[in-house]
């Protein structure tokens, strides 16, 4: 047999064998309890269940914004830049939280923006 040989759907597909005929385990009870048994395996190995919680909480810390850093980030970009930022600006590349992470700590990038700015002009008018 060639190389189509090694795709055991296309084998059979050549025979005229309907996909759900294809002898793959796909529908056998005992395979099914088999690869079940496998994945619940997987699942129990602590130590990389640990280390990848361990990670998503250390990339959680690290991209934690509270709500006057949003703030600060939002009136350096408005320095930087000569303009508020827009929806699409609030990007990391930017210097700026998430529109999501804005949206969730503050109510709204406008809301945002208009708290950052007026304690902006507060300090430029002192």
């Amino acid at each position: 047999m060639g190389p189509a040989s090694r795709n055991s759907n296309h084998v059979y597909l050549e025979a005229d064998l309907l996909p759900e005929e294809i002898p793959d385990g796909r529908n056998d009870p005992h395979l099914a309890g088999r690869r079940s048994q496998l994945q619940k395996k997987r699942l129990r190995n602590d130590s990389y269940r640990d280390s990848s919680l361990q990670g998503l909480a250390k990339g959680r810390l690290a991209r934690s914004w509270s709500d006057d850093a949003i703030l600060e980030a939002i009136r350096s970009f408005y320095r930087k830049q000569g303009r508020p930022p827009k929806q699409v600006d609030f990007r990391s590349r930017n210097g700026l939280p998430g529109y999501g992470t804005v949206w969730r700590r503050l109510g709204s990038a406008k809301e945002a923006v208009s708290i950052a700015l007026a304690k902006e002009q507060l300090k430029g008018g002192s």
